[in-house]
């Protein structure tokens, strides 16, 4: 809570275990707290999140079948630990503001949902409940303190789309518009030329090339994938 200590969880391929472990950030010092092994997905190993006052650490247990998916929290100063999702627990979200909360992700009615467990004195206090139900394509990824819980969408369309921002306060100073109408749906992984005056992005599909747009006038020139990477060896500037 005081932003002196972090929690550290480190994975070891040659002993299949993960350990996590209170990193004090000004000695660099790290204490161990548990040490897990490493089955099923690894995600699991890395989502240890910690309440606001510091007191307990929960993290998902088992790999299903005969280990069934739980969660568990365990108290950081005694190392007690309680079970408080006995069974179809996915992914744990995070910490509600008020720490009265676990919000997790499941499948226990066939599609994948937003639960939540109230937990009191490190203790699961009432049965899960629904938040939200057939999130669909949504990817979790984190919570905030204020209680908004982003998420990311899994889409068949890739656009480029441009803004203009203030780095340093995260201001929106121009509303995102598309970079180009040109190759509609199949433009991805964008960067800027050295001078910030174009846009390099490629296009997926039947159409795959590079393609690289200048910001002022809007002209377009294409860089088919078979000419760039032939043994001609063409080559643009960028």
């Amino acid at each position: 809570p005081g932003g002196e200590k972090l929690i550290v969880s480190i994975a070891s391929e040659k002993s299949q275990t993960a350990s996590t472990g209170i990193l004090d950030i000004e000695t660099g010092a790290m204490r161990e707290i548990m040490k897990r092994p490493m089955v099923g997905d690894s995600y699991q190993f890395w989502r240890t999140p910690v309440s606001s006052n510091g007191r307990y650490l929960c993290y998902r247990a088992g790999s299903g079948g005969d280990h069934p998916k739980t969660i568990k929290l365990r108290e950081l100063a005694t190392g007690r630990e309680t079970l408080v999702v006995e069974k179809e627990a996915g992914d744990i979200v995070g910490w509600s503001p008020d720490d009265s909360k676990i919000l997790f992700l499941s499948s226990r009615t066939g599609t994948k949902d937003l639960w939540a467990i109230a937990v009191r004195d490190g203790k699961g206090s009432a049965a899960p409940e629904l938040v939200r139900s057939n999130l669909g394509e949504l990817s979790v990824r984190c919570n905030a303190l204020d209680g908004r819980i982003y998420c990311t969408e899994i889409r068949s369309d890739h656009n480029v789309f441009l803004a203009e921002a203030v780095l340093g306060t995260g201001e929106i100073v121009t509303p995102p518009h598309r970079a180009t109408d040109r190759f509609l749906g199949e433009q991805s992984r964008p960067v800027w030329s050295k001078d910030g005056n174009k846009v390099l992005f490629v296009t997926l599909g039947d159409r795959a090339r590079f393609v690289a747009l200048t910001l002022a006038s809007g002209d377009i020139h294409e860089y088919p994938v078979d000419q760039v990477f032939s043994p001609v060896g063409n080559k643009f500037a960028w």
